[in-house]
């Protein structure tokens, strides 16, 4: 499991396993029995594969949009591989058109030019209602491809949403996202924070309102690891009525992301299987232990976290590694937003 530097390299999984389903996530955690304490016995082999793969084949059985070919068509977004077909890749919906009309609502991109830009010009995206006219993007630089709209009904009242994506034209990093109400003062209900990859919808729990899944980037070369290696962990943003606004909510789709994992277990399982429990363990190492950890702790499954962490770490950095993992979720905003447990 790495992160992509190009949506040409995808590496992030999610199924539709357990979607919203306290059941299912008892189900998954109850196959996950307590640890042996042997550093030989990998943590993937603790997980019932076959009780996935049962799940899986149940699954592809039904008829629900989220669950028909379950993992027979993967999507590609930036740092993520999506399996199953209950969502949307954005490159399906975006607008090919420079100006869109929804109901009595004009979208228009224009490139105008602006002297304080890097490129002499941007592009620039707007709502107009009759003769009102709201600017709701301008972006950094002059290409008309790392800029895309959609409209989309996102949150299952009847309404349609403006989804904005831009690509920052770095070699592996980052997308910056925004999503707004139509309206004559068109209201923001969704902006990217931080560092994230490109991201996707999908409706979890079949109630109409679409979940936004996107990989965050705050452990970007996360020492000793490089870009390539470091944990990205996903993020599930689900709408909140009450609030109006998308809000991280990994703990309400933690069987889901536990699903997630479980190929990353496996093929940690089996390369450690091939090269022997005496094998010297590295800095690459160190970095997949690193990236189940936090993807653990990200699924809102902190003690099975630390226990895999303190028995796959050699001794003499698992003290240090633990404590500044540990500070970057204190200043994580997801985290803290999420409320997920840190021990």
């Amino acid at each position: 499991m790495r992160c992509a530097r190009a949506p040409s390299q995808p590496t992030r999984k999610l199924s539709c396993l357990g979607q919203d389903n306290p059941a299912e996530l008892k189900r998954l955690l109850d196959a996950w029995p307590t640890p042996a304490g042997s550093r030989s016995r990998a943590f993937g082999d603790r997980l019932s594969r076959t009780a996935l793969k049962g799940e899986a084949e149940r699954q592809r059985s039904l008829s629900t949009p989220c669950t028909r070919l379950f993992v027979d068509r993967p999507r590609v977004l930036g740092w993520l591989r999506l399996r199953g077909v209950c969502g949307k890749d954005l490159s399906e919906i975006w607008s090919k058109s420079l100006r869109l009309q929804v109901g009595p609502y004009l979208i228009l991109k224009e490139r105008v030019a602006d002297k304080d830009s890097i490129d002499g010009f941007v592009w620039r995206l707007s709502v107009k209602r009759g003769q009102q006219k709201s600017v709701v993007w301008e972006s950094a630089r002059d290409d008309s491809d790392w800029l895309n709209f959609a409209v989309f009904a996102l949150l299952g009242n009847g309404s349609k949403q403006l989804i904005i994506e831009e690509y920052s034209g770095a070699a592996h990093c980052c997308w910056q996202d925004a999503i707004y109400e139509l309206a004559a003062e068109p209201k923001l209900i969704y902006e990217t924070e931080g560092q994230r990859g490109g991201f996707a919808i999908e409706d979890f729990n079949q109630d109409g309102r679409w979940e936004l899944i996107q990989s965050q980037g705050n452990f970007e070369t996360f020492d000793p690891c490089s870009h390539a290696t470091t944990p990205c962990p996903t993020i599930v943003f689900e709408f909140v009525p009450e609030l109006g606004t998308y809000r991280p909510s990994n703990g309400k789709f933690s069987a889901a992301l536990l699903a997630d994992l479980e190929p990353a277990l496996s093929e940690y399982n089996r390369e450690k299987r091939r090269r022997g429990d005496s094998a010297q363990v590295d800095a690459d190492d160190i970095c997949e232990i690193l990236r189940i950890t936090v993807d653990l702790l990200y699924a809102g499954q902190a003690k099975w976290a630390w226990e895999f962490f303190a028995r796959e770490t050699p001794i003499e950095s698992r003290d240090e590694v633990k404590k500044r993992i540990l500070e970057q979720l204190k200043n994580d905003s997801d985290f803290k937003q999420m409320k997920l447990p840190l021990e």
